[in-house]
């Protein structure tokens, strides 16, 4: 007879102190499922803190499986390539450029706008430039996996450039608009409501860190595309 195996995946809050705590919750879960003839693996409990309060039992895990069984690493690596990528970023930066365009044209410094000084023309050429190199190498990771190929380590090449590229180009934002960049929203003065502060601050943490620190990145890149030896 096969063995009847349930899942246990649950978040709560942290912010309600009234609520019972988390494992006593989850163990509530597991002897139900345990009365009903379920066995539940410590390693099928999930569990994670959060704004709210969800605890969900999957009784029947065989119709949940996506791929074949012990291959899910596999699965998760595939999604992780494809968020590496970048591909989807690149929009974004598109739209920031065009927008720090907008506004060097109307920003006039000594009587002329930013937009004619040559060395910030240059600057934001620049920027153009590797937000393109971004997107085409994004494209043809994409191509690769409409071909059924993995991307491999060589997705880490454009999750590096991407999250050290937005952050230089969120500092030459910061240079165009002043000290009117880092006014906040409710300011009468700040600039597009206050959004340039918000993703100043945003490229300084979440592509870098957030997303994975770009110093893994880089060892990842070096073993498994150059070949070079571990550095630690």
């Amino acid at each position: 007879m096969t063995d009847k195996i349930a899942a246990i995946w649950a978040r709560v809050s942290t912010e309600d102190k009234q609520e019972p705590s988390l494992n006593s919750q989850v163990a509530d879960v597991k002897t139900w499922l345990e009365s009903q003839g379920w066995i539940v693996p410590s390693s099928r409990i999930m569990t994670v803190h959060w704004t709210s309060k969800n605890i969900l039992a999957c009784p029947d895990m065989q119709k949940m499986l996506v791929g074949q069984k012990n291959l899910g690493f596999y699965i998760a690596m595939g999604t992780l390539e494809f968020e590496r990528s970048q591909l989807g970023a690149t929009v974004g930066r598109e739209n920031i450029i065009n927008d720090l365009t907008r506004i060097m044209k109307r920003t006039e410094c000594d009587g002329r706008p930013l937009s004619q000084d040559e060395v910030l023309r240059q600057e934001l050429a620049q920027h153009w430039i590797e937000t393109k190199v971004m997107k085409y190498m994004g494209l043809r990771m994409l191509t690769s996996q409409l071909k059924g190929e993995t991307t491999g380590p060589k997705a880490n090449l454009g999750f590096v450039m991407a999250g050290e590229s937005i952050q230089r180009l969120q500092d030459f934002a910061m240079r165009i608009l002043g000290p009117y960049g880092q006014l906040a929203r409710g300011s009468r003065h700040a600039v597009d409501n206050g959004r340039w502060l918000r993703s100043y601050l945003s490229s300084r943490g979440i592509p870098t860190i957030g997303g994975g620190p770009v110093e893994i990145k880089r060892n990842i890149i070096a073993m498994r595309v150059l070949g070079l030896p571990r550095s630690y």
